[in-house]
């Protein structure tokens, strides 16, 4: 019984669960016949579904929504991929890299004015302080 209940909670804790891979197979399907200014938002979504099991996956559909996003001119997609690309790396235990990207998405969400991007990137430039001790930057952001 202990070895059923250590199987189950190890199949548990690995991959995606089936309801996300449905999302993810479908954000997939989608992304192979969507138009190029649809094409950005489909990658920072599939980031967002592949951060917490697969970060390195997610950091590669951050990158090419952020390459697109640059090529494009679409800032608010450019400000996403950047979050997408540092939550990646937070869970890859990467801070140095979370950070950055973090504090190049608030750039980008301050530039644009965007009251929910900026609190996205504040609120995570406020973990990592956090994870690394330093309390009272994490409360200032």
């Amino acid at each position: 019984m202990r070895n059923l209940l250590l199987v189950l909670l190890l199949a548990a804790s690995t991959g995606a669960t089936p309801q996300a891979q449905t999302e993810i197979d479908a954000l997939e399907r989608e992304l192979q016949t969507a138009k190029q200014a649809d094409r950005v938002d489909l990658l920072n979504r599939l980031a967002r579904a592949t951060q917490h099991n697969e970060p390195a996956v997610s950091i590669g559909y951050a990158e090419q929504a952020l390459e697109l996003a640059e090529r494009i001119d679409d800032q608010p997609g450019r400000a996403r991929a950047l979050n997408n690309l540092g939550s990646g790396h937070y869970y890859l235990s990467q801070y140095s890299w979370a950070l950055d990207a973090y504090e190049r998405s608030l750039r980008v969400a301050e530039t644009l004015g965007d009251d929910e991007l900026i609190a996205k990137a504040l609120n995570n430039i406020g973990v990592i302080n956090y994870v690394w001790g330093e309390t009272d930057r994490a409360l200032e952001n």
